[in-house]
């Protein structure tokens, strides 16, 4: 079985694809939005129903003072006002319910999708990207969801309504009021066509400016230890000076939409002065029903005004959109079998068979033609110079990448056709790079086996040599660690590390450079554990610690991806150059 690299798939970008995307995220709930609409359209109709009053008003109370319908006129407004305002009311509701719904979708869906996905995946999508995806383009996608659709839909049907009835009044006057319209396509086809590179490009450098931030704040104390903070502060800068100017673009493009529609406005309202006149000369139109007209125009203008700003919200919601669906749409997650082989007991014997690696974008491979056999119990340690493929080799027993080349065997079962959950579970992994949760040390520990009873932490925390300490801790196991709530050496917390793998009681044991960044006293506690383990399942070594390589059976030598030689300490002496070199130099430092 081999695994083909996967390729992240990027959408090509239109108005279509634009409405496409977030027509997908509400369309859940197209019913709501149904009625949303019908709540919309009656607020258009209300605005049609108000200017019909002002020429009721303008021909029956100012010109003729015929004041005995004024009570049934006050009711007409009161009733036109009540309707709008109550159907105004849910419309608002409604939509920024829908908004709160899609992106609660969409943040949990973008969680569950990271959540799955290999390592491999967070080369393209680093943390503070996807940290700036998840929160920043989540809000505007909210924001867009509740704001683009209410308001296209409300100024639409506003516009339509009052369009209905002014060609209903007077056509020949509502062609002369309209003839302005056409003038606004192009200008907003353009500047809509600007702002969505601009917004895309806004995006982007919003993600590197987090993605920056982050990483500076992980490695805080480093930046601090090597006086780098004007290095940081001035590519920060570089960063916000370059946000700043695709903001300055933003505006410029964003700022010529309200001068050209009240071009178009005042062009129109000439016309209609000019014809208006004419009309009611003519004796072919009532004052009351020119004002009424001229409050209708100004009322179909201001949707238009409204629109034309929300071409912003528009691309911004897109560009969002987009690129969450960029992360959705690159997917590396690692398939499960279509028929899984399962065994509730595992013995532990490992085999690698022509085993092959590739890391995307790389132009040589981590891993080739590996070919090693573990026996169940046994303890192998696996050294080499830097980049000769241990780490990678040894992410690939719990499945935490896929081979490219060969297969990994667990019992004599193709990893890749065992349940990941079931897999491992017998597989307890420990990385060099410490991570423990903000949360109590027996919650820690637990994590490795949520089911775990009090006893089960408690064994697993003595063997890992963890327990004496724990107890000393202001509250024992029911201490707060990770984050900055209380400090731990590097030996406590990879103790802990180490307890949270083998509370489940793995039946093969992966311990990658877990001693490297350690100091004697600490190395020598998990020596210790490991000692105790030795025999009781199969322990596989990433390192080059003397120390460390004494607990094993056998020491696999790397480099460049291949095995180059196997066999005991005194055997490798004699036969491989490479090893005598790694195991001097280890001599050297430890006389230091």
């Amino acid at each position: 079985m081999t695994s083909s690299r996967p390729h992240a798939v990027t959408p090509s970008r239109s108005w279509r694809d634009d409405f496409r995307v977030l027509y997908r995220y509400v369309r859940p709930y197209r019913w709501a939005m149904a009625g949303l609409v019908l709540l919309m359209a009656l607020v258009g109709a209300t605005n049609a129903g108000m200017t019909y009053l002002i020429q009721w008003i303008m021909d029956t109370l100012i010109i003729r003072l015929d004041f005995r319908r004024l009570p049934t006129l006050a009711v007409a407004v009161l009733l036109i006002y009540a309707v709008r305002a109550v159907a105004m009311y849910y419309s608002t509701a409604v939509s920024r319910t829908i908004g709160a719904r899609v992106v609660h979708d969409v943040r949990r869906r973008l969680f569950l999708h990271v959540l799955e996905q290999p390592t491999l995946f967070f080369r393209r999508f680093p943390s503070g990207q996807l940290s700036s995806r998840m929160t920043h383009d989540g809000t505007v996608l909210q924001q867009g969801v509740t704001e683009v659709f209410t308001d296209v839909i409300l100024e639409g049907f506003k516009a339509l309504a009052v369009v209905l009835y002014i060609f209903w009044l007077n056509w020949r006057l509502a062609l002369v009021a309209l003839v302005a319209v056409p003038f606004l396509i192009v200008p907003v086809a353009v500047i809509g066509h600007r702002l969505r590179r601009v917004t895309e490009q806004f995006h982007g450098a919003v993600g590197d400016l987090t993605h920056g931030f982050y990483q500076v704040l992980q490695g805080l104390r480093v930046v601090q230890a090597y006086w780098g903070q004007a290095r940081e502060r001035r590519q920060f800068e570089q960063k916000a000076d370059g946000l700043l100017q695709i903001q300055r673009r933003w505006v410029f493009w964003n700022a010529l939409h309200p001068p050209i529609v009240e071009v178009c406005l005042g062009v129109a309202l000439f016309g209609l002065i000019v014809y208006g006149a004419y009309q009611i000369r003519q004796g072919d139109l009532t004052p009351g029903g020119f004002t009424s007209f001229v409050a209708a125009m100004l009322m179909v203008y201001t949707p238009l005004r409204r629109l034309s700003k929300l071409n912003d919200l528009l691309q911004q919601t897109a560009t969002a959109a987009h690129r969450i669906e960029q992360v959705l749409l690159y997917d590396l997650r690692l398939p499960e079998a279509v028929a899984p082989v399962t065994f509730p007991v595992a013995r532990g014997e490992l085999r690698f068979e022509g085993v092959g690696f590739w890391y995307p974008g790389k132009s040589t491979p981590a891993l080739v033609d590996v070919n090693l056999s573990v026996a169940a119990g046994e303890t192998v340690a696996v050294i080499g110079p830097s980049g000769a493929g241990k780490s990678t080799l040894a992410q690939l027993i719990p499945r935490l990448m896929d081979v490219t080349e060969g297969a990994v065997y667990l019992d004599g079962h193709d990893v890749r056709t065992l349940r990941l959950r079931e897999l491992r579970t017998h597989v307890g992994w420990v990385p060099q790079e410490v991570f423990l949760f903000e949360d109590t040390v027996f919650n820690n520990i637990a994590y490795g086996w949520p089911e775990a009873t009090e006893d089960d932490v408690v064994r697993a925390a003595r063997q890992a040599n963890a327990h004496e300490f724990i107890q000393q801790l202001p509250e024992g196991y029911q201490t707060v660690i990770g984050g900055e709530t209380i400090g731990l050496s590097g030996g406590q917390a990879q103790r802990i590390a180490l307890a949270r793998a083998l509370v489940r009681r793995p039946r093969v044991l992966v311990l990658d450079e877990v001693t490297s960044a350690l100091d004697s006293e600490s190395e020598a506690h998990i020596q210790a554990a490991l000692a105790e383990l030795k025999g009781t399942c199969t322990m596989i070594i990433i390192g080059h610690r003397w120390s460390m390589l004494r607990l094993a059976d056998r020491i696999v030598v790397m480099d460049k991806g291949r095995i180059v030689d196997e066999g005991t300490h005194d055997e490798l002496l004699r036969r491989c150059a490479l090893y005598r070199r790694l195991w001097r130099r280890q001599v050297v430092e430890a006389s230091r």
